[in-house]
């Protein structure tokens, strides 16, 4: 469910910007039958955006990962440097610290998921969690 708002927001980005690539990331879980990155890819596609504005990550299994992996591809293509970041609003600072430690290139916007409100309560606790670590102890 959580990664059903996250295509939804990625596709109107895209289809609101039509200049606009998407390197979609994520890795596959021992009880998932394909990667993160691909299931995106594939609702992105079936929602009519153009399999040539995608470039698939499937080996990040963290945030951390998630973005440096991204911007290994977003260099290796001579992409913009210029990015945002599509995911849930109650990560995207974690997100922006992630990506000024480890120093990104361009700019780093955010696009807000669309989350479905019964996510929300546990996932804002984790990440009072892991916002602290983040900045104390990486």
């Amino acid at each position: 469910m959580m990664l059903t708002g996250r295509i939804n927001s990625a596709v109107r980005y895209l289809q609101e910007n039509p200049d606009a690539k998407a390197v979609l990331t994520g890795g596959q879980g021992s009880n998932e039958p394909m990667s993160e990155a691909q299931a995106m890819y594939n609702c992105i596609v079936e929602a009519g955006i153009s399999p040539d504005r995608l470039y698939i990550e499937d080996k990040a299994v963290n945030t951390g990962e998630n973005i440096a992996f991204s911007e290994e591809i977003i260099k290796a293509n001579g992409l913009n440097e210029n990015k945002a970041i599509v995911t849930d609003g109650f990560h995207q600072l974690r997100a922006q610290i992630i990506t000024k430690q480890q120093g990104l290139s361009g700019s780093v916007g955010s696009v807000n998921a669309d989350t479905f409100p019964v996510f929300i309560p546990t996932f804002a606790v984790r990440e009072w969690f892991a916002l602290p670590n983040q900045v104390l102890f990486r």
